[in-house]
């Protein structure tokens, strides 16, 4: 599919959320949280490719990316409310995701399951 499509598709749902959360963070969280980006990924892929398994792979790594994920959005609110600065905030929610990645490969690299 047409990259500048794909781009500006995506672009825009999340231009939407952002726009809906300036009405209703509620609204907005529950649009973020539904797996849009995840679904419009798979559609790009399966129009570009028609690589139902790259699909099914992309499908599973997402499957076992959410449980570390849930790292960020329990340390971004607990940092915000004890007033550290959003930008410390964000980037330390970042720093201890992506170390919880890092251990949670290594966990399930122990149980055979490669992501």
């Amino acid at each position: 599919m047409n990259f500048f499509v794909k781009l500006g598709l995506t672009a825009l749902l999340i231009t939407l959320i952002s726009e809906v959360a300036k009405r209703s963070t509620t609204a907005a969280g529950i649009l973020a949280a539904l797996p849009t980006i995840s679904l419009l990924s798979i559609v790009w892929i399966y129009l570009d490719s028609k690589n139902v398994e790259q699909i099914a792979s992309f499908s599973k790594t997402i499957f076992w990316g959410v449980i570390p994920s849930l790292i960020f959005f329990i340390l971004l609110p607990l940092l915000l409310h004890r007033q550290w600065g959003f930008w410390w905030a964000l980037g330390l929610s970042c720093a201890g995701t992506s170390l919880g990645f890092f251990l949670y490969a290594l966990i399930l690299k122990k149980w055979n399951i490669s992501l």
